[in-house]
């Protein structure tokens, strides 16, 4: 439990992802892709249909759903995170439409798209690294 505390935890490069504005996220993004990039690339998992696991890496695996949150775990999620998942929906809809079948309309709305994709059946990690490269 220790490790997931430590590698979750913000710090040096990450500490600058908390003060962020709601603005700083379309000009900020590839740099915050990059660190859930190093997440996801470290342990990923996804729930299946038959509601077994499929995980890749090592511990702590994250979907791309708790990658983000893990960035800035205060609740309410800070808007700056909220927008992070509209940004990912919106090149999750671009990339891959077949996977997505929610309409972003609200926050909300874009963080069940993330989850529909990491969750989808033909979502792989390599899916998911490339929604996280550069847009």
């Amino acid at each position: 439990m220790q490790a997931r505390h430590e590698r979750c935890s913000p710090t040096g490069d990450e500490l600058w992802i908390s003060t962020m504005t709601r603005e700083d996220v379309p000009a900020d993004f590839g740099r915050v892709a990059f660190v859930l990039r190093d997440r996801i690339a470290h342990g990923w998992w996804k729930l299946n249909d038959d509601r077994t696991k499929t995980v890749v890496g090592s511990p702590p695996h994250l979907d791309l759903s708790g990658a983000v949150l893990s960035l800035d775990g205060r609740f309410p999620v800070p808007a700056h995170i909220s927008m992070l998942f509209i940004t990912l929906a919106r090149i999750i809809s671009d990339r891959f439409p077949d996977r997505a079948q929610t309409q972003v309309a609200s926050p909300y709305d874009a963080r069940i798209v993330v989850m529909e994709f990491n969750d989808h059946p033909l979502t792989n990690t390599a899916d998911v690294l490339s929604v996280l490269a550069d847009p």
